[in-house]
Parts: structure tokens; C-alpha cells; sequence
């Protein structure tokens, strides 16, 4: 399972790596070391968009819950399905990128 910190991570540590080695002369170590903020980088995208997408489907559940809630008149079925809504737009708006 993809990580956000643990991309931002790799992306930070690669990025001053390569820095370093391309101050000191490197060329070939800084091209691996931007390999590695690259992969960083695209870690915390894919950990970014697995919690969106989580977080859509917890908002589907939570309207299907609530909607049978309304139909059957089950205030307790409708109200946890607003409140599972309401958690799946708060994860996708915490995994939303800017």
C-alpha cells in the first residue's frame, strides 16, 4: 500500500542526494538519486489517489444506506448513512491534491 510519507520521504532525500552529487561532480549518482525522488514522487500521488478513491466509494455506500433509510423509514439506517457520506467526503477532501 502506497504511503504519503513515505514518499515525501524518498522524494526529500533524493532530491537533496542529488544535489549533493551533482555539487560535487557526480553526474551518474545524481541521475540515480533522481530516480529515487521521482519514485517518491510518484508514490504520494498513488497513495494520494488511493484515498480519494476510498473515500468515493465510502460516499456511495453511505447515500445507498441512506436512501434505503428513507424508503424502509429507518431513521437509524438513514443517519449512519449521512454520517459514513459525510466521512467519505472528508477523506477525499483530505486526499485531495493541489
Amino acid at each position: 500500500m502506497p504511503s504519503r510519507i513515505v514518499g515525501r520521504t524518498h522524494a526529500t532525500t533524493g532530491g537533496i542526494q542529488a544535489r549533493v552529487s551533482r555539487f560535487f561532480g557526480f553526474h551518474d549518482r545524481a541521475a540515480a538519486h533522481r530516480g529515487k525522488q521521482m519514485m517518491g514522487h510518484t508514490e504520494r500521488h498513488a497513495a494520494t489517489t488511493s484515498g480519494w478513491a476510498g473515500g468515493t466509494g465510502q460516499r456511495i455506500r453511505g447515500k445507498g444506506h441512506s436512501i434505503l433509510g428513507a424508503i424502509t423509514g429507518s431513521r437509524r439506517r438513514q443517519a449512519r448513512g449521512n454520517a459514513k457520506n459525510n466521512m467519505g467526503q472528508m477523506r477525499q477532501n483530505i486526499n485531495t491534491r493541489f
